[in-house]
């Protein structure tokens, strides 16, 4: 009957400049990578008020949606402002994202 004996080796230790090195690489990645979701919410919500803006009559029909993606977007920025603590831009999302705030029509003025 044969026996298994495991080697144990022994871990080398943690090399302090080697951590945070990976550690500074790790945060500066989650830095461009939440970037870049923000300027695609940003540009995404400037374009559907511009073509909201532009093509209001053939729109119309589709009001609720457009509110919807308009409001969407102000949340998202939203978020990210409050996570980076700019509290102008908070406090200017409500106006946005209000009911009749974002756009306008002969219904709600």
């Amino acid at each position: 009957m044969s026996t298994f004996v495991a080697s144990l080796e022994v871990a080398n230790p943690l090399d302090e400049g080697a951590w945070q090195a990976w550690s500074a690489r790790g945060r500066a990645h989650d830095r461009r990578t939440s970037a870049a979701r923000i300027l695609t919410a940003k540009s995404a919500s400037i374009a559907v008020l511009l073509g909201a803006a532009v093509f209001w009559s053939h729109l119309a029909a589709f009001e609720v949606a457009v509110r919807f993606l308009v409001t969407a977007g102000a949340i998202v920025v939203l978020f990210q402002a409050l996570q980076q603590r700019a509290e102008v831009a908070v406090s200017a999302v409500p106006f946005v994202a209000s009911p009749g705030g974002a756009i306008r029509t002969k219904d709600n003025d």
